[in-house]
């Protein structure tokens, strides 16, 4: 397999790092629209599906300035933990002409506009959904992530390890055709659908993640 590779050649073994991500839906989906005039124009295409242990995703990035980029990314499922969704990933440049080549081809994409708020901390567009999916990386590990979670407490839905927010399942449910677009999340439904709440606060409290037979609790302090 792709990752039985990755650790067994020192070149991409020099590449690779750890991540730890946390995402996000807006409980009001025009409450980052003052950055989407910034977003960069983002083009996804994978190359693996949600079941494989691995996912293998090309981007091309079109930047506000109009400059273009074309990367390469692996990465493992990970797992879910208090701090976020922890996984190995790979990253490399490729040219425009691998990227074609493949986007020439029926492999599930994805099309989004990206605006970077600050270190750490991004806001996406899918395109034929308004609401908002906002990702944050290390957020343990930068103030300015910090600083954002505590801003907007109130004002988000944690996500993290859902396909809801999985751009790989949202890709592969356009493809199919089962893409249902994302509607504004209110109270009730959040109360109706949550079997219990995740803060993004100072608070402590016990998650309880649901819907599987791997239901966990744990205590959280932030």
């Amino acid at each position: 397999m792709a990752i039985q590779f990755s650790q067994n050649h020192g070149k991409l073994k020099k590449l690779e790092r750890s991540e730890v991500e946390r995402k996000f839906l807006a409980l009001d989906s025009t409450i980052f629209d003052q950055y989407r005039p910034s977003a960069s124009a983002i083009t996804q295409l994978y190359l693996s599906h949600p079941d494989d242990e691995y996912s293998l995703r090309l981007r091309k990035t079109i930047a506000p300035d109009g400059k273009t980029s074309f990367m390469a990314t692996l990465k493992d499922r990970g797992v879910v933990t208090p701090e976020g969704l922890t996984r190995m990933e790979i990253e490399t440049p490729i040219s425009e002409t691998a990227f074609e080549t493949y986007a020439q081809r029926d492999h599930p994409r994805l099309y989004k506009e990206r605006a970077e708020l600050c270190n750490g901390v991004s806001i996406d567009w899918i395109d034929g959904s308004d609401t908002p999916i906002i990702e944050v990386e290390n957020a343990a590990l930068g103030e300015s992530t910090s600083q954002f979670l505590s801003i907007f407490s109130n004002d988000l839905i944690e996500r993290t390890g859902h396909s809801d927010v999985d751009n790989e399942s949202l890709a592969h449910a356009i493809s199919e055709g089962t893409y249902e677009q994302q509607s504004e999340v209110t109270a009730e439904e959040i109360i109706r659908d949550m079997i219990a709440y995740r803060s993004i606060g100072m608070n402590q409290l016990v998650i309880g993640i649901g819907g599987s037979p791997d239901d966990r609790l744990w205590p959280v302090s932030q």
